[in-house]
């Protein structure tokens, strides 16, 4: 009897083991590969681009055009600036302002009286001058402008 009690003693000793082993090589590998997550994250940070400030540009003269309405002539003044994070923009927007301001002024004169009196008509033109200066832009080789900005806008 004395044998199969420690035959017995010596089994339980050596599954403990083998339980003990197991659970420590499992923390160990659920410990490193935390680790691993934490400096691939701290990796992904590190390669995380931060985007330039933003940069403006303004056209020197408002932008002066006549537009449709049904009774009369009416008239849009208009300063335009443009926003973009790219220093290269500057020196194109510098280059072909005149083009630019060309086809602004064209864009402009297309408008209609009744739709730039609300909010959602000058945000329309916005984005459609947006649209207009980076095909422009595009055409030319250059970067793109972000955002169409109207600092005094005027319908008489």
């Amino acid at each position: 009897m004395a044998e199969k009690k420690s035959l017995k003693t010596i089994l339980i000793a050596a599954v403990l083991v083998i339980v003990a082993v197991a659970i420590s090589v499992g923390a160990t590998m659920f410990v490193l590969s935390g680790s691993n997550d934490e400096a691939e994250g701290e990796e992904a940070q590190a390669e995380t681009v931060v985007p330039e400030p933003l940069q403006y540009f303004s056209f020197p003269k408002a932008f002066v055009t006549t537009v449709a309405s049904e009774n009369r002539a009416r008239h849009l003044q208009v300063f335009v600036a443009l926003a973009y994070r790219d220093s290269a923009v500057e020196a194109a927007l510098n280059t072909h302002a005149p083009l630019l301001r060309s086809r602004l002024l064209a864009l402009f004169g297309r408008g209609d009286y009744m739709a730039l009196q609300s909010a959602d008509g000058r945000e329309a033109l916005k984005a459609e001058a947006l649209q207009v200066l980076n095909d422009t832009l595009a055409a030319e080789g250059a970067a793109p402008v972000e955002r169409v900005l109207f600092t005094n806008f005027v319908l008489q």
